[in-house]
């Protein structure tokens, strides 16, 4: 749970136990709510909104009704339901505090390097292969490309997310899982310290590239803990996700290409002959991808110019 989440939550506490005193809350308690309602608006300014938190704004709303009523001369409810409202304002306090508790925005590892890390992502077509999984045979194979790498952040540049296009992915991620669609909306408040298209480390070392392959019907995010604490060692990272193996492929025109097992397998059942023919798209994916580095690494102007080993 984040700082003014928490906060949120234990300012809210003495205002509903008041409630189940016989003298009722004094007056002067209502000032919690208004501090719940002020707190509410520094959380979604700084920290962001989630929806595991939407029971807190609940009842928030509804404390800050109960806090200015008694200031409008409003007839007072009787006793027995005074406590049953009190009990199910109760229930809403507990809700509103586990529920951020028991999903919390996932937090990474701190990096051990020395270095920042920066991370760009490029669309790329390979000419030379045909993509034996699309409708059209003259299709070239498309991917998408990320690279992770020491960074000479100035800290301007904008703080990459951890999952693109969540909008889309999330709710892809979560029926893989059998999970409700809007699950994982929160993920990319986790902060990551990776700055987006930020400039590569000025220094006169070349950096050692590690090809990253995610799994089958996964991304190429898949394992950011590893890449971050790579990178940050003065490694470059280089993924990409698999088109039509991958999850999903989101392309920057906004065409998205999903998993789908009918087309890598017949029947959509893997089978020794065609999860083998799979496997070598893939390493040549990786071929690819690694002609790339190195086209950009002579390339005069290019970040990576002189810079990989």
């Amino acid at each position: 749970m984040r700082l003014f989440e928490m906060l949120l939550i234990l300012i809210n506490v003495p205002f509903v136990l008041w409630g189940f005193s016989p003298r009722g809350r004094p007056k002067w308690t209502a000032v919690f709510p208004l501090l719940s309602m002020m707190l509410i608006g520094l959380h979604l300014a700084v920290e962001g909104y989630r929806w595991q938190m939407v029971p807190a704004y609940l009842l928030t709303l509804i404390l800050l009704w109960q806090g200015i009523r008694p200031f409008l001369n409003t007839r007072q409810a009787k006793r027995p339901f005074v406590i049953l409202g009190n009990a199910l304002l109760m229930l809403l306090l507990i809700a509103a505090a586990a529920l951020p508790m028991l999903l919390p925005v996932p937090q990474l590892p701190d990096t051990t390097g020395p270095y920042a890390v920066g991370t760009t992502t490029l669309a790329l077509v390979d000419e030379t292969r045909l993509e034996p999984y699309s409708n059209d045979p003259d299709d070239k194979r498309e991917l998408v490309m990320q690279i992770w790498y020491p960074a000479n952040s100035t800290g301007s540049e904008p703080e990459a997310v951890y999952l693109p296009h969540l909008e889309i992915a999330g709710p892809i991620i979560a029926e893989r899982f059998g999970l409700p669609a809007f699950l994982f909306n929160h993920v990319n408040l986790t902060p990551l310290h990776i700055r987006q298209d930020a400039p590569i480390l000025e220094n006169d070392a070349s950096f050692p590239v590690i090809l990253f392959s995610h799994g089958l019907n996964s991304i190429r995010v898949q394992s950011m803990t590893i890449v971050r604490e790579l990178a940050s060692h003065g490694y470059v990272v280089a993924a990409v996700d698999h088109t039509f193996a991958a999850a999903l492929t989101v392309f920057p025109d906004g065409r998205i290409v999903f998993y789908d097992a009918k087309r890598l397998f017949t029947n959509g059942k893997s089978n020794p002959e065609e999860a083998n023919q799979l496997v070598k798209q893939w390493a040549n994916d990786l071929d690819f991808m690694l002609d790339q580095l190195m086209l950009w690494q002579a390339e005069a102007g290019n970040r990576f110019n002189g810079r990989l080993d």
